[in-house]
Parts: C-alpha cells; structure tokens; sequence
C-alpha cells in the first residue's frame, strides 16, 4: 500500500542509498569525521521529517478510533445493564445445583469410606495384633468372631463376610505358628538349663580331678622328698655307724615306702575308679546332650569343648599310666634276686657314690633298689 505523503521521503530514499549505503569515513581524522557527521544529519533530517509527517496524518484516524471506542464502551455498559441480572439469575441456581451435587457426592463418599473403614479395621486385626500369645491371640479370635456382620454394611456386606473370614483364617494360623513357637521356646529353654548343669557338674569334675592330679603330685613329690631325704640320712648314718644301724634305717626307710606305695596304689585305684564312673556317666549325659541340642551350633560347639577336655584328661591319664609303667619297668630292672643280694648292691653303690659324676642318679638308683628288693 502507498501512502503519498511518505512519497517526497520514499523518493529521496534512492539517492541517499547510492551515496552513503557502505561507506566507511576517515572518523580518526578532522576531515572525515566532518563528513561522517554532515552525512547523519542529512538523512536524520529526513528522518524525523518522516515521523513528523506520520504523527500530523494519523491524528485524525486516532481521533475517530477514540470516538468508535467511547461509543461502543457506552452501548456495552447499558447492554450488560440488562443482561447482568438475568445472568446472576442464572449463576445462583446453577451454583445452588452444583452445591448440592458435590453434597450428594461428600455424602456417598462419606458413607462409602466409613463401610469401608469397618471393614478395614476388620482385616488390619492380624497385622495390629502380631507378636501376641497364643492366649491372647485365643481371646482376639473371639472377639473377632463375634463382630456382627449385618445389613448396616449395605452392598459391603458380602466383602465384610469374606474379609472377616479371611481375618478368622489369618488368626487361626497365627494362633497355631505361635503356640508351636512358645512351646519349642520352653523346650529350647529347657535344653539350655540342662546344658549349663552338665556343664557345672563337668567343671565340677574337672575341678576334683585337678585338685586329685595336685594331691597325687604332692604325694609324689613328697615320696620323693622323702626318698632323697632317707638317702641323706643313710650316707649319714653310713659315715656315723655300723652295717647294724644302717640295716636298721633301711628296714625302717622300707617299711614307709612300702606304706606311701600302698597309699598312692589305692589312691590311683580311687580314683581311677572315680574316674570311670564319672567318664560314664558324663559320655551319656553327653551323647543325651548332642541329641537334644543337634540344631543348636553354639552348644554343640560347647559339647566339642566338652569331648575335647575329656579328650586332654585321657591323654593326661595315658602320660600317667606310662610314667607309671616306666617306673614299675625301672623297679623290675632294679629289683635284686635277694635282699642280701640288694643290700650288697646299695652299700656297693654308697660307698663308691664319689666315683660317679652323677650323685643324684645314683642315689636314685639306690632308692629303686631299696623299694624293689627290700
């Protein structure tokens, strides 16, 4: 579309395109930035000449565009004058409709959530009654089924008779798996009491067998004492009296050997007879023990420990028994045909005793002699 009052400046357009469209001017020198400046003004002047002719053209177009629009405000506001009350007429009873639509819907909602809260309670029973008794479980299930199910559910009805079934189901296994859990509890409690008396009356055993071992020891030692003492006494009394004295103090020296020997075989008979009835009665006890407590690690790995100090007691009994043998095997060897024969062979060894490097060997030697010969 032209418009003629812009033609002059559309005109002019061409040329002024021609004459500075890309020119680039000399700005950082005197002459050209004159130039530069006298060819802005030039087409600013046209410029603003344009606008200035298209604010002078279009007042009369404002003006009656103003006049359209007052008019059209002015028709409107009497129109919606006669339109506004029909229209609220209108929207206060559609809102009236709609309030008592979703009061409707509220209350159908209400009435359904509550049936379905009924029911709800109802199955939430085995979840909310988890970890009772049995006894107390009993006690659930009855109240449980005496929860009426009636017309008041309406057409829940039918659902609340299946989940209270269901409900009654679900207990009536809780009722079962917990029974089960409580007596096998009393059984495994059971188990473990009688497990920690077998264990006190073993470390009761074990205590009297070392306290037996200690005495045993004692008594050895004590022998031995006793024979190494009886030896000094003899060198002594070898050097102080005549062959009748030291005859004398050996029989005597015989005499409590023989005695301790007695006293330490009926000792070791004791308690070796102790021993074999508390071995016995512990490997039933044991076995009876395994047994019970097969599924229980823990205690079959005390049961192990048991069998294990047994185990230690027999190897320390078999030590014994050898000790034992050697001895009776180092009496035999040093046993004499007569105990003229011995005495010869002990006053022999006494009175040479300083040609032997080991004094102490011999004077055992001389003991071993006495306690077999004498």
């Amino acid at each position: 579309m032209e418009i003629v009052e812009y033609s002059k400046t559309q005109a002019v357009l061409g040329d002024l395109r021609q004459r500075y469209e890309g020119v680039v001017y000399a700005v950082t020198t005197a002459k050209g930035m004159i130039d530069a400046r006298k060819a802005r003004s030039e087409i600013r002047e046209w410029r603003t000449g344009l606008e200035k002719e298209r604010v002078r053209i279009k007042a009369p177009a404002l003006e009656r565009a103003r006049l359209i629009d007052s008019e059209a405000k002015r028709i409107t506001a009497e129109l919606l004058n006669l339109e506004g009350p029909i229209d609220d007429q209108i929207k206060d009873e559609e809102e009236r409709k709609e309030k008592e639509r979703l009061a409707k819907e509220e209350a159908e909602k209400t009435r359904i959530e509550t049936l379905r809260d009924r029911i709800r309670a109802i199955s939430e029973i085995p979840y909310k009654e988890r970890g009772r008794t049995a006894a107390e479980i009993s006690i659930i299930f009855g109240s449980t089924g005496a929860i009426s199910i009636d017309e008041t559910f309406q057409e829940f009805q039918q659902e609340a008779q299946m989940v209270k079934d269901g409900v009654l189901g679900e207990l009536e296994k809780m009722y079962s798996e917990t029974l089960v859990m409580e007596q096998e509890k009393i059984r495994i409690i059971a188990e473990r009491e009688e497990l920690v008396r077998l264990r006190a009356e073993h470390e009761d055993w074990e205590r009297e067998a070392e306290k037996t071992r200690l005495e045993i020891e004692a008594k050895a030692k004590a022998a031995r004492e006793a024979d190494e003492r009886v030896a000094r006494q003899e060198r002594e009394a070898e050097e102080r009296a005549m062959v009748e004295e030291r005859a004398k103090i050996e029989a005597e020296r015989k005499a409590s050997l023989d005695r301790i020997a007695a006293e330490r075989d009926a000792e070791e008979k004791r308690i070796a007879a102790e021993r074999k009835v508390h071995e016995d009665k512990m490997k039933a006890q044991a076995e009876d023990a395994v047994k019970k407590q097969r599924e229980q690690e823990a205690d079959q790995a005390e049961i192990n420990r048991q069998k294990a100090a047994l185990e230690r007691l027999r190897i320390e009994q078999s030590v014994q028994a050898k000790l034992l043998s050697e001895r009776r095997k180092k009496l035999a060897e040093a046993r004499r045909d007569t105990p003229g024969k011995a005495l010869q062979d002990i006053l022999e060894l006494a009175e040479n005793i300083a040609e032997y490097p080991d004094h102490q060997a011999v004077r055992a030697q001389i003991a071993l002699i006495a306690e077999s010969s004498l």
